[in-house]
């Protein structure tokens, strides 16, 4: 395994709330971090400049994580993590079965299953032949069986999960480890920036910890996993919430 200092991960969805403290965080724990983003979503334009490199295009588009794949290889020579943020500002459906549009489900399918296997896919050829790799993919409770009226998302979330899971046990013993974080609530830039304080201490009370989650708190669950001292880990759901699923 090569020195810390020349692991490289690339974080899609990198470039907005969560993304941002998950660059940061593999950043100061010694990691060259590119970032992949849409650049025709404003929200996704807040790259930090820990940001070693940026790949632009659609996660939901197979041909455009491949490219992103192959542009971090060129640049940076290796790819040793794929963290990739399942939850999106404006891409949670709360719409009754009976009234769920085919163009909605197709579109959380797209952005929160879909684009991750193809990113996974890409990624996972060049780790297996260099024998070390680490896929993290992020997820919310939202999408969980319990949400009413999120069919769409908690259908993708539980087919990520599924997903990764089905990675792990594949590549098992090759070097190369998958796991998923789901997070509870958290207190992103957005979720201050446009929920009422009053409305943030109510979602408090609802998680058994008494507060929301700071992006930092999950940023450092994930670097966790992307660590080479963590290659016994696979194939685990790791709940960075505060209690909000016990």
């Amino acid at each position: 395994m090569s020195a810390p200092e020349q692991r490289v991960a690339l974080v899609a969805n990198g470039g907005s709330g969560v993304g941002v403290a998950i660059v940061r965080g593999l950043h100061e724990a010694g990691m060259t971090v590119a970032v992949g983003r849409r650049p025709d979503r404003p929200n996704d334009n807040d790259v930090p400049p820990e940001a070693a490199s940026v790949h632009e295009g659609s996660l939901g588009n197979a041909a455009d994580c491949e490219r992103a794949v192959n542009e971090v290889l060129a640049k940076h020579g290796r790819l040793d993590s794929v963290v990739c943020v399942a939850m999106r500002r404006g891409f949670t459906i709360e719409t009754p079965i009976e009234r769920l549009e085919p163009a909605e489900w197709d579109r959380v399918i797209n952005a929160y299953l879909s684009g991750p296997y193809y990113l996974m896919r890409a990624a996972l050829g060049p780790m297996l032949e260099q024998g070390y790799g680490r896929i993290v993919t992020v997820v919310s409770t939202d999408g969980g069986p319990g949400s009413e009226g999120q069919a769409a998302n908690g259908v993708a979330t539980g087919g990520l999960i599924t997903l990764t899971q089905r990675i792990a046990r594949e590549v098992a013993g090759r070097g190369v480890t998958a796991n998923v974080v789901m997070t509870g609530l958290v207190a992103s830039p957005w979720v201050h920036d446009e929920l009422p304080e009053e409305f943030l201490e109510q979602l408090a009370q609802v998680v058994p910890a008494g507060r929301l989650a700071d992006t930092a708190e999950v940023s450092r669950a994930i670097g966790f996993l992307c660590a080479p001292d963590a290659g016994y880990v696979t194939g685990q759901v790791l709940g960075v919430d505060g209690g909000l699923r016990t």
